[in-house]
């Protein structure tokens, strides 16, 4: 192999020659050097001669063939479709099989898929990504990868005594009709309200809680419309983060999908592997109603609309009592008109 080495060992006879010494010599450098303890490296494919001869004057010599082969190609999937969360490990083909080498894999967008040093892929997240295989001489191969038909829940941020809406994400290559999954929730964590997408405008959703705690939702059609497009949200959970919800990340599971495809002549459940998700939380800050980091018109607007019984799914109610009192009301509205004038400057 190029660059490679192994070391060749002379047996001079008969044994009682009093100098046993040898040396080395190639006919070709540019295809294989050796040193003078027998180490032979290749430079390059080819063929040449490596040339042991006695150093006693008898110019007694052998002859070993050496040839040095190297990789010329790679061959793996050209292309690969997963759903998120599956695995596959790659087995290349090295070409020349009589090369060995070291391979290197990278994944254009770690994002959608990883892979590990030994060609294990993981999909991870939707989209499209390129796996490259790379060998010792720079000679590689290419897999594109797409992830799809299968559901996610975002990662969202949201704070104590608040809301946060949740999408629930769909990519998909096939016919979509409906489909079913389960939530577990972290503790203090509970579903306000939920509703379809612009995907799924033509669909119902429903929920049930379930006796293990995971809460159920089904979307479906009554006229087996399809779920449109290929990319985005096919639902929406509000979710309320409960005051005592500890600051931190935790993790949603999104548990038991399944996917109904529809084609020319029936329906087809599609089994889609679990995912998790996380949900950061943060404390409130006092007059950051919708947890943007800042304190303006928009909250001092949206305490207005809570205390007329018209609150916002994001509004963050711990924020929004100002003098703490424990109530929302005209006086915790005057003072964040006044921070928020603080905070223009004006």
């Amino acid at each position: 192999m190029k660059n490679g080495s192994f070391k060749l060992k002379a047996t001079i006879t008969p044994s009682n020659t009093t100098n046993k010494s040898v040396t080395w010599k190639s006919s070709n450098e540019e295809v294989a050097i050796v040193s003078s303890d027998g180490t032979v490296t290749g430079i390059t494919s080819g063929t040449c001669n490596i040339i042991a001869t006695t150093a006693d004057g008898s110019q007694k010599s052998s002859t070993c063939i050496v040839t040095v082969v190297d990789v010329t190609s790679i061959v793996i999937p050209e292309t690969l479709s997963l759903m998120p969360r599956e695995t596959y490990t790659f087995e290349p083909m090295i070409v020349d099989s009589r090369a060995t080498t070291t391979l290197t894999w990278e994944s254009s967008n770690t994002a959608i898929a990883t892979v590990t040093e030994g060609g294990v892929l993981s999909a991870v997240g939707f989209g499209t990504t390129t796996i490259t295989c790379t060998a010792h001489n720079g000679v590689s191969a290419q897999c594109e990868v797409t992830v799809s038909n299968g559901l996610m829940a975002a990662n969202v941020l949201g704070c104590q005594s608040s809301g946060v809406t949740l999408p629930i994400l769909m990519s998909n290559t096939k016919n979509i009709a409906g489909f079913q999954f389960e939530l577990v929730l972290p503790e203090g964590v509970t579903v306000r309200e939920y509703r379809t997408s612009e995907r799924t405008a033509s669909h119902s959703i429903t929920m049930k809680e379930l006796s293990t705690g995971a809460i159920r939702f089904v979307v479906s059609s009554m006229t087996n419309k399809l779920v449109s497009g290929t990319e985005g949200a096919v639902a929406y959970i509000v979710l309320d983060i409960g005051k005592n919800t500890a600051v931190g990340d935790h993790t949603i599971q999104l548990t038991h999908v399944q996917l109904t495809e529809k084609n020319d002549t029936e329906l087809i459940t599609i089994d889609a592997p679990d995912q998790l998700s996380t949900l950061t939380v943060t404390e409130a800050t006092l007059g950051d109603v919708n947890n943007d980091g800042r304190i303006n018109v928009t909250d001092v607007i949206a305490i207005i609309a809570h205390i007329l019984e018209d609150t916002p799914s994001w509004f963050v109610e711990a924020a929004a009592d100002l003098n703490g009192d424990g109530l929302v009301n005209v006086t915790d509205a005057v003072a964040a008109i006044q921070m928020a004038l603080e905070e223009s400057g004006e």
